[in-house]
């Protein structure tokens, strides 16, 4: 407060330790980055996602490995979470081998599974550089955690859409990173793909997912049967040239290069629709039609009052007429029958 006397002022300026303690406030620590990136393989980013809903084939994780510099995204499918650091030396065996890059640092959180001696000793006997991030600061690595998020929203979206049991994640993902490495993004003026190959990406095969696809069946050898099977598309092959469908009756995958894509239709939903009723809406006001809905439920009144006076307690006019009720029922009977008379039934 201004304008206090200064020795008006008692409070202590210094420290308060159970203010600190249960006023405590989250506030990041923001540091320059300590490498800059120019080149490929400086810096390369990976996170575990999962688990997952067990899938078609047993896979219940997904790692990302990422490229700092080109955006460059693979996807890994994992039965177990152990098995990540063998997918990321696997990973950079690739990209030492295809580009003219090494990797220099490997960026990961500080869970125990990229924590093991023997991955450690891995990445130093390399040479690279291993940085963890420290918990709960998902800005330490915004760019893949940004990737992850992009990638699962337009996943789940492509499920809910076609309609597709969510044991078909994988599929879906790797789909989604084939399209996410060839378009272009804000930091770049080229694709991924383009950054790593140094070739423009190819956009021939890229088809709907999900949408229906007739498969030529090279095993055809009689006549009178069909040339061809009826499967939906689930991806491209990232190993081999051609596709990849499934037979949802035989719950199996099948690679293919020769198809016929029908990319207006897809699996049959599944999901339950309202039953629609058979009137149609422009007789809902015809007068006839109201006359015909009130006459029935007329008649269904005489009849629910015809069961009550066949009832077992009262079988007979006569028998309701010597109940002590009689007054009741007589006067019952005069409304509905003058009900009846001006409603014409």
């Amino acid at each position: 407060m201004k304008g206090l006397p200064p020795e008006l002022i008692t409070c202590d300026l210094n420290l308060c330790r159970p203010c600190s303690l249960s006023k405590s406030r989250h506030s990041p620590l923001v540091m320059p980055s300590r490498l800059i990136v120019n080149n490929l393989g400086d810096v390369v980013v990976a996170d575990l996602m999962g688990p997952f809903p067990i899938s078609f084939d047993k896979k219940s994780y997904e790692l990302i490995i990422q490229d700092h510099h080109s955006l460059l995204a693979t996807l890994y499918p994992l039965q177990q979470k152990s098995k990540a650091p063998h997918a990321i030396i696997e990973w950079i065996n690739k990209f030492d081998n295809l580009t003219n890059f090494k990797v220099k640092q490997l960026r990961t959180d500080s869970t125990g599974k990229f924590t093991s001696k023997l991955f450690a000793e891995t990445l130093k006997a390399r040479g690279i550089v291993h940085e963890t991030t420290i918990s709960y600061k998902h800005h330490k690595a915004g760019e893949i955690e940004t990737t992850n998020w992009t990638v699962a929203e337009a996943e789940r979206s492509m499920l809910i859409d076609l309609g597709i049991h969510v044991e078909m994640w994988p599929y879906a993902f790797q789909h989604e990173i084939w399209v996410f490495n060839r378009i272009l993004h804000a930091k770049n003026t080229k694709t991924p793909y383009e950054m790593v190959t140094g070739r423009k990406p190819d956009l021939l095969p890229l088809q709907t997912f999900g949408c229906k696809a007739y498969v030529h069946n090279m095993m055809h050898w009689k006549d009178l049967t069909p040339k061809g099977k009826e499967l939906f598309f689930l991806g491209i092959a990232e190993d081999s040239k051609g596709w990849i469908f499934c037979d949802s009756k035989k719950r199996s995958l099948i690679r293919s290069a020769s198809a016929i894509f029908d990319e207006l239709s897809g699996l049959p939903d599944t999901r339950q629709t309202p039953e629609v009723c058979d009137i149609q809406i422009n007789h809902l006001l015809d007068p006839s039609m109201i006359q015909e809905v009130e006459s029935q439920d007329q008649s269904l009144k005489v009849m629910t009052l015809t069961a009550a006076l066949d009832g077992d307690s009262l079988r007979a006019y006569h028998e309701a007429m010597k109940s002590e009720e009689a007054s009741n029922w007589k006067k019952a009977m005069e409304e509905e029958l003058e009900a009846i008379t001006k409603m014409g039934v």
